[in-house]
């Protein structure tokens, strides 16, 4: 029989194996919590020293930002009270002049240096502000282009006094991006009330930035509690310092451990005394302790090893079942060779073949935003061409055929292109080609010598292609050798006047005329005439309140004269309109005045288109052609008119003859007729007045009668032309007074003492 002997088993997790593996995860843990305090311990220790690092940093900052402060406070109470602001701030009126000045000299105090931006004056009293900035463009509080400006300043109170408030600019609720720090003076008298006018000066954030952090070789950035960026040495960093305030909260100072680019890195903060500002300094964990970091990658390498070695008994069985799935992974992660190595080897030639056409591109961006680059990739001279399009493959291949030294990149909607052009070739001739072929509009500047040149450049061919709408159906532009200086700014103020005030009295729409002058002038003394005009159509038109798009995208988007024209006609001719009715009204309203008065006083000898003139303050010619031009009569003949009436009803209303009126009218056209010339004691008798039948018609023989020999030829006259003149006067009333047809004969008797 044959015995089979047992063996002991001996299993890895025996009693004896696994108390020895407690025993030494017991000692593993209590080492890494000891370890781990004190490793914490230290950190804290350290972290300390760094913030009041951080805080002598700040200190320094506040000093600054103190100063800045300092030179803030006496630059506004400085522009408060200069003579120019307080014309400005105080006056109920002033002439265009006046203004102008003032305007200027506040200009030249905010070009002076690179601080301010721009000023505001705030007047209650006109309830207008004037600015430095938008070529002048004041106006009243509500139609303001800056209405956040206008808010800050009715939200102003003794507390807000000498306060600087960060704005974004905005115009007709469009953020421009520009970034400004708006301080506001005003008086506050002793009793607590905050003054009615002010000014407000616009500083210029970059200023901030380049004064307010002058730290070498740190990771500074300073923050607002409004949640705004004040100053940065890195750009990377603003977005986690803005989120980082939230996290701040009340502890003012102290650090914060985050990972930036995937390392571990300490923010410190600490306030400054001004502003409700904080400073933010970043530091790399590694570089901030560096012996901690080594005593802590130690420790984590020591405790990975004894991780490993109490894994180590478990690893037997878990190696083998790993062994083939490390096989696996390893087939997994094997190269793949090329399928096709000729297809590898046509993409591996185009790259070489466009590697030097994208570098050239990469430079002339460069160049032209003013960045230095590789130079020697294009042949100098070269002369620049701006095309109305997108580049494309097309474009490129007709350039290369044109010229073989040229090379194209896209600057927003348009192409640039910087071409040397061959012997016996001109710009023109290229300019022309790419237009004809590529169907757009073309503008070539004049040949640069390096590519420190090509800034300005652009900018030229730019401000050509804005006035593209003065020539329509024109293809090709060209930046001339000597730009012209164009005509004076008091030239360009009467063309627009002119044009402004045609309308405004009533006359005609000179738009026309207007864009002639502005024809050949650069884009600057353009854009600043039309936004001129367009301040003053809104003044005229207040209830004209249409949203329109800003000048400067009119007059990118324009294509035609007409463009521009359908932007100001409308409103001019508004203003016309409303000119002519009002001028009707006003006429309707004196004719209604001089109606009245001759109404009331037609009885009167001494009534006249003079003395009623003079009643009404104005000249007798003006008088008499709004009178005429909408009665359709003069003066004189109402004047007549009413008289005859009046005397035609005497006669009717009457007993007394026909022939004292006939006299008594005579009488009264006589002393009208020689004003002073002859006394009031003149009379006249109608001696005879018969019906003659042949002629069927009245004869009236009536006699003048004069104290004095003298006054007898003033009468008559030299020829008796003052007596036909008087008949003349006297025929049409006298007919309406008898009745039908009248023969008048006049005759001068003198007879002394005849009353």
């Amino acid at each position: 029989m044959l015995e089979v002997q047992k063996q002991k088993r001996v299993s890895p997790f025996s009693s004896k194996l696994f108390s020895r593996l407690i025993a030494f995860t017991a000692a593993f843990l209590v080492f890494a919590l000891l370890f781990g305090s004190m490793f914490q311990m230290f950190e804290s220790i350290s972290m300390q020293a760094m913030l009041r690092m951080n805080e002598e940093f700040s200190a320094q900052a506040s000093t600054i930002s103190d100063s800045m402060q300092s030179i803030i406070n006496t630059l506004g109470i400085q522009m408060f009270y200069i003579s120019s602001t307080a014309k400005l701030r105080k006056s109920t009126s002033l002439t265009q002049n006046e203004r102008v000045f003032a305007l200027r000299e506040l200009w030249q105090y905010a070009m002076s240096g690179s601080m301010l931006h721009s000023i505001y004056v705030f007047n209650p009293k006109l309830d207008y502000v004037y600015t430095t900035d938008n070529d002048y463009m004041s106006a009243s509080m509500d139609g303001f282009y800056d209405q956040d400006a206008v808010a800050l300043y009715r939200q102003r109170s003794p507390e807000n006094r000498m306060r600087l408030y960060h704005r974004m600019f905005r115009e007709n609720d469009e953020d421009y991006g520009s970034e400004w720090y708006s301080y506001l003076v005003y008086e506050v008298t002793a009793s607590g009330k905050t003054g009615e006018s002010a000014v407000m000066l616009n500083l210029n954030a970059d200023w901030f930035r380049e004064h307010l952090l002058n730290f070498q070789g740190e990771n500074y950035v300073i923050v607002s509690s409004d949640s705004y960026v004040v100053a940065s040495q890195r750009e990377e960093l603003n977005a986690m310092s803005l989120s980082l305030l939230g996290r701040i909260g009340e502890q003012k100072r102290g650090y914060l451990i985050e990972r930036l680019n995937g390392k571990r890195t300490i923010c410190f903060f600490s306030p400054l005394d001004v502003n409700d500002w904080y400073c933010l300094r970043y530091v790399a964990y590694a570089d901030c302790l560096p012996g901690l970091a080594k005593i802590r990658s130690y420790a984590w390498i020591a405790l990975t090893l004894i991780a490993c070695a109490l894994l180590s008994a478990l690893g037997v069985a878990l190696i083998r079942v790993y062994d083939p799935y490390r096989r696996m992974t390893a087939a997994l992660n094997r190269t793949h060779e090329v399928e096709n190595v000729q297809q590898a080897a046509e993409q591996v030639e185009k790259i070489v073949a466009t590697s030097l056409n994208r570098k050239r591109e990469d430079a002339l961006r460069l160049w032209v935003n003013g960045q230095p680059s590789e130079e020697g990739l294009v042949r100098f001279p070269a002369v620049p061409i701006l095309l109305e399009m997108s580049p494309d493959e097309r474009l490129r291949s007709l350039l290369a055929q044109e010229t073989p030294d040229c090379v194209v990149c896209a600057v927003g909607e348009a192409s640039l292109a910087l071409c040397a052009p061959a012997a016996g070739q001109s710009a023109v001739d290229i300019c022309l080609h790419l237009a004809t072929q590529m169907h757009c509009r073309c503008y070539y500047g004049l040949p640069i010598q390096s590519p420190s040149e090509l800034p300005a450049r652009y900018q030229a061919l730019l401000e050509r292609k804005k006035l593209r709408f003065f020539y329509p159906g024109q293809q090709v532009f060209a930046q001339t050798a000597a730009e012209s200086a164009g005509k004076s700014a008091e030239e360009l103020e009467t063309a627009l006047n002119t044009c402004f005030n045609a309308a405004k009295t009533g006359k005609e729409i000179a738009f026309g005329k207007l864009m002639e002058q502005l024809k050949g002038e650069n884009y600057e003394n353009v854009l600043f005439t039309l936004k001129r005009l367009d301040h003053l159509l809104d003044s005229a038109l207040p209830g004209d309140s249409a949203a329109r798009p800003t000048l400067e995208k009119l007059l990118a988007a324009a294509q035609t004269p007409e463009d521009v024209s359908a932007r100001f006609e409308p409103r001019l001719e508004k203003l016309l309109s409303q000119q002519k009715a009002q001028k009707h009204n006003r006429t309707q309203e004196i004719v209604i005045q001089i109606n009245q008065r001759l109404e009331q006083g037609f009885r009167d000898t001494g009534i006249g288109a003079q003395s009623i003139a003079e009643e009404m303050g104005v000249s007798a010619a003006y008088l008499r052609k709004q009178y005429l031009t909408e009665a359709g009569v003069s003066i004189g003949d109402k004047l007549n008119q009413l008289r005859m009436d009046e005397a035609s009803r005497l006669l009717l209303e009457t007993d007394q003859p026909i022939e004292v009126g006939v006299a008594e009218f005579i009488r009264e056209k006589i002393l009208r007729s020689f004003h002073d010339e002859v006394p009031h004691a003149i009379g006249v008798r109608v001696d005879e007045m018969e019906y003659d039948k042949k002629k069927d018609l009245n004869r009236i023989l009536a006699r003048i009668y004069v104290e004095r020999d003298s006054q007898k030829p003033i009468i008559i006259g030299r020829g008796a032309e003052h007596l036909v003149r008087v008949k003349k006067k006297l025929r049409t009333p006298v007919n309406r007074i008898v009745g039908q047809k009248a023969k008048l004969d006049l005759h001068v008797k003198v007879a002394k003492g005849w009353q």
